[in-house]
């Protein structure tokens, strides 16, 4: 009777290891999902931190006279004018335009006015050597949208962001918004992009 005591007290020793074992796999399981999951918010936080010290950065443009178009208004020379809430240039005044912050990096960067073979002025992104985003007005007429400027894949392609604007003659630097129509457009990422005249 002694030994079937010391045998059942031996199989519940041995069933509470077990159980042990597997409480500390599942933990460990636990604590590895935890780990993936700090990695994943310190990467976030670094994004967010990296987004934060550039919005110091432009708001400390702006504020020693910068020409970012929502923050300070330039000096009045001619080339640009503020009308309404939207802070705009003319065309023929501007040869480089500097996009800004946009949630969707890819379209950040600087853009040379140009032409196609049909005489349609825009901007098209330089940097990286490698053709592609462009920034250009529509007015809409053939698709039934109203006239706006457009960041898009490449002139005339799917727009990534837009600025209802009723004038080809001038740019307008802020009233970007992510642009999002079915069939026409490849949306960007929050927020939309700062425009400025780069010298």
């Amino acid at each position: 009777l002694h030994l079937q005591e010391l045998q059942a007290l031996r199989g519940h020793l041995d069933a509470l290891t077990r159980a042990g074992q597997q409480q500390r796999a599942e933990l460990g399981a636990e604590r590895h999902a935890l780990d993936q999951e700090a990695r994943a918010l310190d990467h976030q936080q670094s994004d967010l931190d990296e987004q934060l010290a550039e919005l110091a950065q432009l708001r400390a443009s702006a504020a020693s006279g910068g020409r970012w178009c929502c923050c300070s208004r330039p000096e009045r020379n001619g080339e640009i004018d503020v009308a309404g809430d939207h802070t705009i240039a003319r065309v023929s005044a501007v040869n480089v335009v500097r996009v800004k912050g946009a949630g969707s990096h890819e379209v950040n960067g600087s853009y040379v006015k140009t032409q196609d073979s049909s005489g349609d002025t825009y901007f098209l992104k330089r940097e990286g050597g490698v053709g592609g985003k462009a920034l250009y007005f529509n007015d809409g007429q053939n698709y039934g949208l109203p006239p706006a400027w457009y960041i898009a894949d490449n002139h005339r392609g799917l727009g990534i962001y837009v600025c209802s604007h009723d004038q080809e003659e001038t740019l307008p630097f802020a009233g970007w918004d992510i642009y999002d129509v079915e069939d026409f457009s490849n949306p960007g990422l929050m927020p939309p992009p700062l425009l400025q005249v780069e010298s």
